[in-house]
């Protein structure tokens, strides 16, 4: 999991529509992909905020075995949240041996102790790795309290053996309608090939209007997508039916009930005469 430099840029605007609050949730202890100096003027140019002068310079990576990061002067993921304000920050994933605070697997529910507890939540590449889906989601938005903004950065295309899946806008877009979200914004990243951590990524708006059925080049794409959970949040409603799909749909279905029941010994009647004459014809033959 990581947090790459277009993705930290997305991270310093973004708090300016959708607010990056305290408490915060982080699925997974972080790679992040940039630089002390580099995190410092993004929050300044962006309007993210300007706490980084109460931090010294050379706080890098914790990250184990990341040479890379140590030996690019690549920060910790708790400098870059406090770039924005926030100290109270939990990491949560399935072990603790990167430094997560809470250990817990997201196929399985969460316990009470987390719900409605965070202001916002950022997933930055863990969903896709969660088998139960359906669970997964569904502990984000309990653990989300109302007026909570919840980041989801995952996988679009041709991202294949990445994780078990690689989402659609339509997918996030009628999950979060489903349960009464609002401030919804869904972005396609084109990262192009190779390695594209220190990259800025082309970006485009995808609204929900527009997740119809689409073909992509052979580049990498990722998915961005935002929302801010409400108070009137059902995770408990049943599971949403895909909105591009039903829109497809003519005319509703008919209302009418049919009595098959009084046609069917007739129609098996027919249908045993047909079998034995067919039978009689393939003896003969």
């Amino acid at each position: 999991m990581g947090i790459t430099k277009s993705l930290a840029t997305f991270l310093a605007i973004a708090s300016r529509t959708w607010p990056i609050e305290e408490p915060v949730l982080v699925l997974g202890k972080q790679h992040v992909h940039v630089t002390f100096g580099e995190w410092k003027t993004l929050c300044k140019v962006y309007g993210a905020g300007d706490y980084l002068d109460l931090f010294d310079a050379s706080v890098l990576t914790d990250m184990p075995l990341w040479t890379y990061g140590q030996k690019s002067g690549f920060i910790a993921d708790t400098v870059l949240l406090r770039g924005m304000g926030c100290k109270q920050v939990d990491f949560l994933d399935i072990s603790g041996y990167e430094g997560a605070n809470i250990v817990h697997d997201l196929n399985l529910p969460v316990p009470a102790n987390l719900l409605k507890r965070y202001k916002t939540i950022i997933d930055a590449g863990t969903s896709e790795h969660i088998f139960d889906v359906k669970t997964c989601f569904r502990n984000l938005h309990e653990m989300a309290q109302p007026g909570a903004t919840i980041i989801h950065f995952t996988q679009g295309s041709n991202y294949l053996n990445h994780g078990f899946y690689q989402f659609s806008p339509t997918f996030f877009y009628d999950l979060y309608a489903k349960w009464g979200s609002e401030n919804m914004q869904c972005y396609l990243t084109y990262q192009g090939f190779g390695d594209c951590t220190r990259n800025l990524w082309s970006w485009y708006t995808c609204k929900r209007q527009d997740t119809g059925a689409m073909a992509l080049d052979a580049g990498c794409y990722g998915l961005t997508f935002v929302a801010t959970k409400t108070s009137g949040t059902q995770t408990e409603a049943h599971s949403p039916q895909q909105g591009y799909a039903s829109s497809l749909v003519p005319y509703p279905p008919p209302t009418r009930t049919y009595r098959i029941r009084s046609l069917a010994p007739g129609f098996l009647k027919a249908s045993l005469r047909r079998l034995k004459l067919r039978r009689q014809r393939w003896k003969q033959i």
